[in-house]
């Protein structure tokens, strides 16, 4: 699988001279590796809201005339505009195993779903695993036309080579439910929390 690739350019802004560069159309960041001095950088905001619309694993960062592999370890965005504020890029070594979350696709239509009248669910879109850079996947394909009514799929029914499955082995990553459930699903945390709101309101008036 190539890389994506996002260039960037060092920066000496820091504190509030950096709200100048956002309205430059460009986003402060930080490059960090381990064993090696941190960049400051910054990136044009619309490549690099480009680039997290699409599904990518690792990233070549171009900062001058080096290309810098990465993961984008985090991203701070402003509550009420959305606006990106910051990012953090997180250096990897070919070398070294990292951990990262990897988006799972469902493929295909349940039995459950075309001839059941059921629903799916996907419990998960997301899984945590660790491998080396070179093999961390774009994305999970999960099949899942073979699905009855009441059956599940879960982590631990995920294989993939030369990856090791970080998340919960025993969590349900897709289910097909028949409508009842599924709705009943929806209600009970509702539920559960109208209930927790009535005991908190029954305790105020006690005190």
């Amino acid at each position: 699988m190539q890389d994506s690739q996002l260039a960037a350019t060092m920066r000496k802004e820091t504190g509030k001279s950096i709200k100048k560069l956002r309205r430059q159309g460009k986003i402060p960041g930080i490059f960090y590796i381990h064993g090696q001095k941190n960049i400051l950088l910054q990136v044009e905001e619309q490549a690099f809201r480009k680039l997290i619309s699409s599904e990518h694993a690792i990233i070549d960062l171009l900062v001058g005339k080096k290309t810098h592999k990465c993961l984008i370890r985090e991203i701070q965005f402003d509550p009420i505009t959305g606006n990106v504020l910051h990012v953090d890029f997180m250096g990897v070594s070919a070398k070294e195993k990292i951990t990262a979350t990897v988006p799972v696709h469902l493929t295909g239509t349940p039995i459950g779903v075309k001839a059941e009248g059921a629903v799916l669910h996907q419990d998960m879109r997301e899984i945590e695993v660790e491998c080396l850079p070179a093999d961390l996947p774009q994305s999970i394909e999960l099949e899942v036309s073979h699905l009855h009514t009441d059956d599940s799929l879960f982590v631990r029914d995920l294989s993939i080579p030369n990856v090791t499955i970080v998340s919960d082995s025993e969590r349900i990553v897709a289910s097909v439910r028949t409508l009842k459930a599924a709705k009943l699903e929806e209600e009970v945390p509702a539920t559960e929390e109208a209930a927790e709101t009535e005991a908190t309101e029954q305790q105020e008036d006690d005190e």
